[in-house]
Formats: C-alpha cells, sequence, structure tokens
C-alpha cells in the first residue's frame, strides 16, 4: 500500500495518528486505547479492530510497523495530528472518546453547523490535553521525523469573532510543542525534530480562526506551512503568504484529492493545480488525502487472496482515467516537470457551502436587478506561447435553450466561430444523471 504512493517523487509522508476524540491505536494514559471500546456488531469496525490486532505482535504494533515501513522507502515521515476533528464528535456517537463526552460542554457549537463538536481551544482543560496528546506519541515513537499539526481538521478553534483575540493562547500551545520536541531531542541526542502545520487559504481567514501565521513566522515555529482548502482549489492566493512569511517560513500549496463534485482529481488536474499553485509563489505541493483514491482500487473485483492497488480506468464509467494518477507523483514537486504537459484547470466547483472549508463559490448574477454579465474571475499558469491548443469550458447555469450570449476573454471579445454551445435541460426525476458528474 505504501510503496504504491511512496514513489521518487514524493519527499515525505504526514500519517494522520489521531485526534482528542477518537480512541487510540497504541498504549495510551492521556486517551482512551482502541480495545477499552467494544467494536460490537458494526463489521467494518470488526475488521479494523482484527486487523490492529493482528500487529500487536510487531514492534510498536500498528504504528511502529508504519513508520518502520516508510524509512525503509527512505521518505521523511512526521507523525499528524488532526487539532479538532469533527468526525465522531456527538454525544450517541460510539466512537467518540471519554475526554469529548466528558467536556462536550466546551464545544463550539452549533453556530459552526458540521463542525459544532469541535472543542474551544480557549480552554486550559482542551490545550493542555491536545499538548499531552501529542507529547505521548512522541515519545512512544521517537523515531519519526517530526509532528504535523493538522489544523485542517478542523479550522476551528474558537468562538466567533474570538480568533484574533484569543490567538495567542494558541500559539502559546505551539510553543510548548515546539520546546518538548527540542528537549525530547536533545534527550536523544538526535536531530530536531520537523514541526509543520496545514492552515486555511488566507492569513486573514486564519486569523479568524485563531492561528496567528505572521507570529509564528517571526519566532520561525514551523519547518513549513501548507494552506489551501478543503475541497481544493486552484486558485490558491501563495503571493499573500510569501508577502506575510517575511522570515522565509516555507509555504506549500495544500492540494486536496476532490473538488466538490465529488470527483477525484485526474493526473492533468493535479498537474493544473500544481502548476497554479507555484505560479502563484508556493514552494511546494502538500497533497492532502492523496490515498482516498485507492478506494476506488480495492472496489476492483479481483482474488480474494490478493488485495489489488492498481487504480482503475473509469473512463467507460464516465469518469477518468485514474489508472495514469500516480505519475503526477513524480512530477508535481518539480515545477519544471510540469513543462509542455496537458493540463485541465477546474474553478467554480463549490455551491454555497458557506463557512464550511472557504472554498470560493462560482459567480452569480439576480438577472432581475442586475445588468446581465456575469463575470469569472480566474487565473491559468503555464506557457501559452508553446501550447498546442487552449480550450476554455463554462457551464452557465438556469439559462434558456434560446439564449445567446457575447463572451469576452480579459476584455477582448471572443468571436462567434470559436464557440460551441451545448444545452441540457434539468430532467425532474431522470432515474440516471444527463450531466456527467
Amino acid at each position: 500500500y505504501f510503496e504504491s504512493y511512496c514513489r521518487p517523487g514524493v519527499n515525505a509522508v504526514a500519517f494522520c495518528v489521531g485526534d482528542m476524540s477518537w480512541p487510540t491505536f497504541y498504549p495510551t494514559k492521556a486517551g482512551v486505547h482502541y480495545s477499552a471500546m467494544s467494536p460490537g456488531s458494526d463489521l467494518k469496525k470488526v475488521r479494523a479492530w482484527k486487523n490492529l490486532d493482528n500487529f500487536a505482535s510487531e514492534p510498536g504494533g500498528f504504528h511502529g510497523e508504519t513508520f518502520r515501513i516508510l524509512r525503509e522507502l527512505g521518505k521523511t515521515a512526521l507523525a499528524s495530528f488532526r487539532m479538532n476533528d469533527a468526525h465522531f464528535t456527538t454525544p450517541d456517537n460510539p466512537d467518540v472518546n471519554e475526554f469529548w463526552k466528558k467536556h462536550a460542554d466546551l464545544a463550539l457549537g452549533s453556530v459552526y453547523g458540521y463542525y459544532g463538536g469541535c472543542l474551544n481551544y480557549a480552554s486550559d482543560v482542551v490545550r493542555d490535553h491536545f499538548y499531552q496528546r501529542v507529547v505521548e506519541f512522541m515519545e512512544l515513537y521517537p523515531d519519526v521525523d517530526g509532528l504535523e499539526l493538522d489544523a485542517m481538521r478542523s479550522p476551528y478553534f474558537f468562538l466567533p469573532d474570538k480568533g484574533k483575540e484569543q490567538a495567542p493562547l494558541f500559539t502559546e500551545l505551539v510553543k510548548r510543542i515546539k520546546q518538548a520536541l527540542a528537549d525530547q531531542a536533545k534527550r536523544l541526542n538526535r536531530p530536531d525534530y520537523l514541526l509543520t502545520i496545514n492552515v486555511p487559504i488566507t492569513p486573514e481567514l486564519c486569523l479568524e480562526s485563531g492561528l496567528d501565521v505572521a507570529a509564528w513566522d517571526a519566532e520561525k515555529l514551523f519547518n513549513c506551512i501548507s494552506a489551501g482548502t478543503y475541497q481544493v482549489s486552484m486558485d490558491l492566493p501563495m503571493e499573500q503568504w510569501q508577502k506575510l512569511l517575511v522570515n522565509d517560513t516555507p509555504v506549500f500549496g495544500y492540494i486536496n484529492c476532490s473538488p466538490q463534485s465529488g470527483r477525484y482529481l485526474d493526473l492533468e488536474e493535479y498537474r493544473a493545480a500544481a502548476a497554479n499553485a507555484y505560479g502563484a509563489g508556493a514552494d511546494g505541493v502538500y497533497l492532502f488525502n492523496y490515498p482516498c483514491l485507492f478506494e476506488l482500487a480495492v472496489q476492483v473485483p479481483s482474488d480474494a487472496a490478493n488485495v489489488p492497488m492498481s487504480l482503475p480506468d473509469l473512463r467507460t464509467h464516465g469518469q477518468s482515467d485514474f489508472s495514469t494518477v500516480a505519475q503526477a507523483l513524480d512530477e508535481l514537486g518539480d515545477r519544471e516537470k510540469l513543462r509542455d504537459k496537458n493540463k485541465r484547470y477546474l474553478f467554480a466547483y463549490s455551491e454555497g457551502t458557506g463557512y464550511r472549508h472557504f472554498v470560493p463559490i462560482g459567480p452569480s448574477i439576480d438577472r432581475a436587478t442586475q445588468a446581465a454579465e456575469l463575470r469569472s474571475t480566474f487565473r491559468c499558469y503555464d506557457d501559452y506561447d508553446r501550447a498546442r491548443s487552449l480550450t476554455l469550458k463554462f457551464k452557465i447555469e438556469n439559462v434558456f435553450r434560446s439564449e445567446r450570449f457575447a463572451i469576452t476573454l480579459n476584455g477582448k471579445p471572443v468571436e462567434d466561430a470559436s464557440l460551441t454551445i451545448r444545452s441540457a435541460a434539468n430532467g425532474r426525476d431522470t432515474r440516471m444523471h444527463t450531466i456527467t458528474l
């Protein structure tokens, strides 16, 4: 499984090891071990518990084996902690642990919708518990190369309008963690541990969430940050980060595995996302949830004795050819390797999700009150003078089949001869998708 994506172009792997609301897959005093929570009749959990038990005889158990393999594959291996994950955070969820149940009154609340069960980092109890979880893990697994703080899972830590005021509390927690890592490295006579973090798309949104990245940069707390959106955005404003990070903290473009349309990115789309990140000023590329693609691999019928790791070509199912996606892993880390390659840029693939994920949504107009001009703003970094062809596709909703459009690109009219216009009705109950998702 690791070999399938630990290719030569990949420098580092951040492996998720836990969150405050989960049971742990390692011995713990700060949290609750999975063995203390019955899987009941849930087949997925029964299987997971059985698999974890199978690793018990390996040095360090499941996580010990994980990081050993990553080292053997020559990859920098980071233990990643989700700082405020929302997956299990409801009182009736059988997977939420005792700490969350005991402190459910510290949840951020319904104003955050789906993320309402995330805990309030204004509480000393919450911050101290996260610190204990991190330090405990690093003491159990001292051979990892470093620690990732995943502040994108989820990017909410304080009550509304309190982020900027209470950001120093978060920064102080980071400083405590960094000091603990430094003390452990000195005690073990080993190189300093790496410390990285994932954050929302802009410095402004970070500060809203209580993440004062400028303060971290001033004290050089992180080896790098990765900035982006949960659902992929191909227009990351990396130039804002380069302007903010005056002490040269490297910033990576955070690229998720799919837009809101729900389809995984293919090779040409990964190239486009990386090209735009580099073009805007990114120092590197961070892929979030890339391994989720392998959920497609294991759904391909195969011999029961062999777990399939080859990604399928799903073009016959209205999807993409995912069999070529792994090639992206050998290209995205080097901007020069993206030259002269086919790319497909995606913009405005999100609908009105409001607070969730900070993904820019598509442009719209109120046709009853506004002039009939719809403006779409996007940018594509590429070698245009070397391109064989350029194709722009716009999907425009809530129009009539008989309507016609005058299109301009960068202020210049596009001739009708260059346009192809197709129309499809919204089906009431067609029982099939007339337009490829």
